[in-house]
């Protein structure tokens, strides 16, 4: 039911659902549809904001029966990737890899830490124009990059919906 919810609102803004990683779903924008990466920033948060929406929807539908809820963060990152059929000869995957998708599997920490549903990084945050709608949580120290991080979380709502 998790996995229905988000793949649904992911698909509805043309993003491509890379895998399933446990109890995560990798997702990116841009490829195969190519649209200029303020577009793919937006489309990103949009999904997000709307993945938390119905999570919460969900969670509302299993606390009713008796179920625990669902915890999720969703984080957002931008950068350049690799986008295609990688591997060997004998066994080839169709992924994405790359800074961006290794910066975002460590920023699930952050998230956690801070109880944030939504955390980007400053440039996902710069391309959709919200720096000053979002929180700074702080920069950050990421393995693998040479400067420490930005970290922002993005509301759920504001005023004047841009993004």
């Amino acid at each position: 039911a998790y996995f229905t919810v988000v793949v649904q609102q992911l698909l509805a803004n043309n993003a491509t659902v890379d895998k399933y990683i446990g109890d995560a779903v990798l997702a990116y924008f841009g490829a195969p549809i190519k649209r200029d990466p303020a577009d793919n920033a937006k489309l990103a948060i949009d999904s997000a904001r709307k993945i938390v929406a119905a999570v919460e929807q969900l969670n509302q539908e299993w606390s009713v029966s008796g179920l625990e809820p669902w915890e999720q963060v969703i984080v957002l990152s931008y950068g350049s990737v690799i986008c295609g059929n990688i591997g060997s000869p004998s066994r080839l995957d169709f992924t994405i890899i790359g800074d961006a998708v290794n910066c975002a599997s460590r920023l699930e920490v952050i998230a956690k830490q801070f109880s944030a549903p939504i955390v980007a990084t400053a440039e996902v945050v710069d391309l959709c124009g919200l720096r000053d709608r979002c929180k700074c949580l702080g920069a950050f120290p990421i393995r693998g990059q040479d400067e420490d991080m930005e970290v922002y979380s993005v509301p759920m709502l504001w005023v004047h919906d841009d993004c």
